[in-house]
């Protein structure tokens, strides 16, 4: 089991090799290569299907997968995307608690219409002046208050964690 994935993972880094720098492979080298890699195709039906040795195929994926491997070593654009894909990440994972803190804002802000609609209808005018003086609005203001400043702050805080990040990808490119 333990095998497999070693091996998955080798063909997901040969394929993620290829993507960004297979354009530099020969057109011979990259025939083969996508052979082995991308269709999955054995040493064995790659030599049977082009006439030549498995050997061959073997020592050509192997002289690929190092060119490969020391394009990597020296630009470093598969380590840059994945460092700027760890970060959208991130900051994906940032937007959705932003965005309930708005939620929840927005949920406090329609239970006090709600309400005051409720009050408007209970009584006579006098009565309502009476209710809205009464401190019923003030509790609510202040309970909106300070939901509100506790969501205003954790947006904040999103904002500045998405800022950094964003600026961290901006001095990989």
């Amino acid at each position: 089991m333990i095998a497999k994935v070693i091996a998955m993972e080798k063909k997901v880094l040969q394929t993620y090799l290829y993507d960004f720098y297979g354009e530099l492979l020969t057109e011979h080298q990259k025939s083969i290569y996508e052979d082995f890699v991308l269709q999955d195709l054995s040493l064995g039906e790659i030599a049977e299907e082009r006439g030549i040795s498995r050997q061959g195929v073997h020592d050509l994926v192997k002289r690929c997968d190092r060119l490969l491997t020391g394009y990597e070593d020296k630009l470093h654009l598969l380590e840059r995307f994945w460092s700027i894909r760890e970060k959208l990440e991130q900051i994906d994972r940032l937007i959705p608690q932003e965005g309930c803190a708005c939620k929840g804002a927005e949920q406090i802000s329609a239970n006090r219409e709600n309400d005051n609609a409720e009050q408007i209808s209970a009584g006579s005018e006098n009565d309502r002046a009476e209710q809205v003086s009464a401190g019923s609005e003030n509790d609510r203001a202040a309970q909106v208050g300070s939901s509100g400043k506790r969501a205003y702050e954790r947006r904040e805080a999103s904002f500045q964690e998405i800022r950094q990040l964003l600026d961290e990808i901006l001095k990989e490119l």
